[in-house]
C-alpha cells in the first residue's frame, strides 16, 4: 500500500510539474518558469531519496530540451541527473559491488591519455559520460524495491505521449515553439515532440512500445490490458507523427516477434485467439482511421521514393558510414585507441550508427572495455537471473525497441545511452522473473494436489 501511494505521489508530482513547466514557457515568463524548476529539482531529489528516481527520470526524458531557461543552454534534467546521481552513491553505495569502477577506470585513463596526445580539451560531455558510467550502477540498489517493469513502462509511456501531443497543439506559441522543430520536406510534415529530432524522438518510442507489448503478453487482468492497449495506440499515433523510417521498421519488426511469442505462449487458447483479435482490430483501425490516414500515406511516401536504392532508404547512411570506416581502417592508431571522447566529426557529420560512433570515439580496445562495464553492470543489476530459450522472443522485442534504433543515431553523447540501457535490463529482469512466477505456479503440491 505504502508503495502504490508512493507511486500515485510521483506521478502526479511528475504530471503538475510537466503542465507547469508548460504554462510558464508558453507565458515566456522567467518568474513562473524557475520555481517550476526548482519544483522538478526538488521532485527528483526526493524521487532518488525514496528509490523512485529512474521512473521520474524517464518521465521526464521526452520533456529535458523543454526544461531550461533558454533555448541553446544546458538542460536543468541533465543537472538534476548529475545530483541525483551522486545522492545515490552516498546512499545505498556501500550495499552495491563496484566492480564495474575497474573497467570505468581505464577507460577513462585511456581517453585522458588520447586526449593529451591530439589536444584536445575536456568538455561537460566528457564529464557527464564518465559521471555515469561510475555511478549508474549505483542505482541498481533501487531496482525491483519500490517499482517494477510495468510502473518504469508507464512512467516512460505516459511521459512521451503527452509531450508529443501538447508539443503538437502548442506549436502555435512563439514562446514554447522555439522549442519545438517542425521538419518539412516536399507534402511531409515531420513533428518530434520537444527532441527537435525526429529519429531520436522515435526512439523513446520503439522502447516505449516494446516494454508495452512485453506487458500485454504477461498481464492477466482485463483491465491493466486494456489500458495497456490504450497506451499503444497513443504511442503509435506519437510514433507515427515522426514520419520516421526506423520507427516504421523497428515496429514492424517488433510485431512480427511479438506476433510468433503469442503463437507458441503458454495460455490458453481462447485467450491467445482474444489477444491476437484485439491486436488485428488496432492494425485495421490504424490502416483505416482517419487520424492515421493521412499520417500513413506521408510514411508510405518516404519509402516508396527512396526506391531499391540502399543510400536513399538509410537517407545517405550507407555513405557516412563508409566514410567512418575508411578513417578507422586508415588510421590503425585510431582504430585501437579512438579519439577519447571529443565531438570531432568526419567531414562535418555524425556517424549515425553507435557501433561505429564507440569505436570511433574509443577504440576497439575502448569497445572492449565498455563491454566489460556493461557486464559488470548486467551482473548487478541481474543477480543470478539467467536468460533462456523461453525468453527469446521478449527479450528480441525489448532490445529490437530499444537498442535496434541506435544502429542509425549517435546515441553516446545523450542521456538515453544508459537510461534505456537501464530499462532494457529492469526489462529482462522483469521476463526472468515473470517466467519463474508461472513455472512456480504450475507445480502442484505432491500431498494435497493444490496449486501453491
Amino acid at each position: 500500500m505504502i508503495s502504490l501511494r508512493k507511486k500515485s505521489f510521483f506521478m502526479t508530482g511528475s504530471l503538475l510539474v510537466a503542465v507547469w513547466l508548460l504554462v510558464a514557457q508558453v507565458i515566456g515568463n522567467t518568474i513562473l518558469l524557475v520555481p517550476c524548476l526548482v519544483c522538478f529539482m526538488a521532485l527528483v531529489v526526493w524521487a532518488s531519496v525514496n528509490k523512485m528516481l529512474i521512473p521520474v527520470l524517464m518521465f521526464f526524458l521526452p520533456w529535458a530540451p523543454l526544461i531550461k531557461i533558454t533555448p541553446g543552454t544546458m538542460s536543468v534534467y541533465t543537472v538534476a541527473l548529475l545530483l541525483t546521481l551522486m545522492i545515490c552513491v552516498v546512499l545505498w553505495g556501500r550495499n552495491i559491488n563496484a566492480i564495474h569502477v575497474v573497467p570505468a577506470l581505464l577507460l577513462m585513463a585511456t581517453a585522458l591519455i588520447v586526449k593529451l596526445v591530439y589536444g584536445y580539451s575536456i568538455s561537460n560531455d566528457f564529464i557527464v559520460f564518465f559521471v555515469f558510467l561510475f555511478t549508474l550502477p549505483f542505482l541498481s540498489g533501487e531496482n525491483g524495491k519500490k517499482y517494477g517493469f510495468y510502473d518504469l513502462t508507464v512512467f516512460f509511456s505516459v511521459g512521451i505521449v503527452l509531450a508529443a501531443l501538447s508539443a503538437q497543439q502548442l506549436n502555435m506559441f512563439p514562446t514554447i515553439s522555439r522549442f519545438i522543430e517542425v521538419l518539412t520536406l516536399r507534402d511531409e510534415i515531420r513533428l518530434s515532440g520537444y527532441y527537435g529530432d525526429p529519429n531520436f524522438y522515435s526512439a523513446h518510442i520503439t522502447a516505449a512500445i516494446a516494454g508495452i507489448m512485453i506487458l500485454v503478453l504477461k498481464e492477466k487482468h482485463f483491465k491493466k490490458r486494456l489500458f495497456l492497449l490504450s497506451i499503444l495506440v497513443l504511442l503509435t499515433y506519437s510514433g507515427f507523427i515522426s514520419v520516421s523510417k526506423s520507427f516504421a521498421i523497428v515496429t514492424v519488426c517488433m510485431l512480427l516477434f511479438w506476433i510468433m511469442e503469442l503463437l507458441f505462449q503458454k495460455e490458453k487458447f481462447s485467450a491467445k485467439v482474444m489477444l491476437f483479435l484485439t491486436v488485428i482490430i488496432g492494425v485495421l483501425f490504424i490502416l483505416f482511421s482517419t487520424v492515421f490516414s493521412d499520417l500513413l500515406d506521408m510514411m508510405l511516401n518516404r519509402f516508396f521514393a527512396s526506391g531499391t536504392n540502399m543510400s536513399s532508404l538509410t537517407t545517405g547512411r550507407i555513405e557516412i558510414w563508409k566514410s567512418y570506416l575508411d578513417k578507422l581502417s586508415d588510421n590503425p592508431l585510431l582504430l585501437l585507441f579512438g579519439i577519447g571522447y571529443t565531438n570531432d566529426l568526419v567531414n562535418g557529420r555524425a556517424a549515425h550508427n553507435s557501433l561505429i560512433q564507440c569505436v570511433y570515439q574509443l577504440g576497439l580496445s575502448g569497445t572492449v572495455m565498455i563491454l566489460a562495464w556493461f557486464m559488470c553492470f548486467s551482473s548487478t543489476m541481474l543477480g543470478q537471473k539467467k536468460l533462456n530459450f523461453s525468453h527469446l522472443m521478449q527479450t528480441a522485442i525489448l532490445i529490437v525497441g530499444s537498442i535496434g534504433p541506435w544502429f542509425a543515431l549517435d546515441m553516446m553523447f545523450f542521456d538515453e545511452f544508459f537510461l534505456v540501457t537501464f530499462f532494457v535490463l529492469v526489462g529482462i529482469r522483469y521476463i526472468t522473473d515473470s517466467e519463474d512466477c508461472t513455472s512456480r505456479d504450475n507445480i502442484k503440491n505432491p500431498i494435497d494436489g493444490k496449486f501453491y
